[in-house]
């Protein structure tokens, strides 16, 4: 059925009228009632077996000044009676921190930034999209921030979910970073600067003070119900005249900091104990044939 220019309130009240069951918008979902659809359809579907019945409100339109796009579900089932559905805006150029605000005016719940991710603080999107997401059954509301944009002077791709479910509330995420051409050194210190933990190279990992990525990528994650960040380091370069492939983990879990990893190196053609030297320069240890 095409209903045309609509709000959400307009349109569940033809529902009312044509179907059976309770239809009414859900608490503290401001975002359906700031939903103004300008090209809605509405579909209205019924099973007497099992007794149910439902409607389904899509369309295009804006929420305040935002371009958005709705599809809502309304259901009775029995004695029962949900509602669930995703409304997705394209936001633009946007902080984090300004889209995170805005949540907080359109679903029920606290949307807060993690403490000490200051990564979120230093993310300027320029192309964004907010998807707003919630179930009435179970208890529920999520925003997922998504987009391409930079932190500081660096490229970067994020996309972080916030959810609510019931009376917790969470948030994780990761933020992919083009670091371009930095020693193993210059990216630990990035990731000092931007991550929560103390974040430092392993003692005697000589190989690690020797790494020169010529194309890095940077991976930041998150979540607040584990307590827990990481970064992953990950490119190709060279260890002194050696061709190498780098991929380093650093995680952080509550008060427990640890780093892994493994680093490939193109050695040509040698011997053994050629080889086992290399290792004993490069490594902590003691390397003996």
């Amino acid at each position: 059925m095409d209903v045309g220019a609509v709000t959400v309130p307009e349109a569940l009240q033809s529902v009312a009228q044509l179907m059976p069951g309770d239809w009414s918008l859900p608490d503290g979902i401001n975002v359906l009632d700031a939903l103004q659809l300008d090209t809605a359809g509405l579909r209205l579907g019924f099973d007497t077996r099992p007794d149910s019945a439902g409607a389904t409100l899509f369309g295009t339109g804006h929420v305040n000044q935002l371009v958005a796009d709705a599809n809502l579900e309304f259901i009775h089932l029995g004695q029962d009676n949900w509602a669930r559905g995703n409304i997705e805006l394209t936001l633009g150029a946007v902080t984090a921190t300004e889209a995170i605000n805005g949540v907080g005016d359109l679903l029920p719940g606290e949307w807060n930034l993690p403490d000490g991710f200051d990564v979120l603080d230093a993310l300027q999107l320029d192309t964004a999209g907010l998807r707003l997401g919630f179930d009435t059954r179970p208890d529920s509301a999520g925003a997922t921030l998504f987009g391409t944009g930079h932190v500081n002077q660096l490229v970067a791709d994020a996309n972080l979910e916030f959810v609510r479910l019931g009376q917790d509330n969470w948030a994780r995420g990761g933020i992919d970073i083009v670091l371009g051409a930095v020693t193993a050194t210059e990216a630990l210190n990035a990731v000092g600067e931007l991550m929560p933990g103390s974040w430092s190279l392993p003692d005697g990992f000589t190989a690690l003070d020797n790494l020169a990525l010529d194309s890095a990528g940077l991976h930041l994650g998150f979540d607040t119900r584990s307590d827990s960040a990481g970064a992953r380091i990950f490119g190709a370069g060279r260890v002194g005249q050696l061709a190498a492939i780098a991929d380093l983990e650093f995680v952080h879990l509550a008060q427990d900091n640890w780093a892994r990893g493994g680093i490939d190196l193109v050695l040509g053609a040698v011997t053994a104990t050629e080889a086992l030297n290399a290792v004993g320069e490069l490594m902590p240890g003691s390397w003996s044939l």
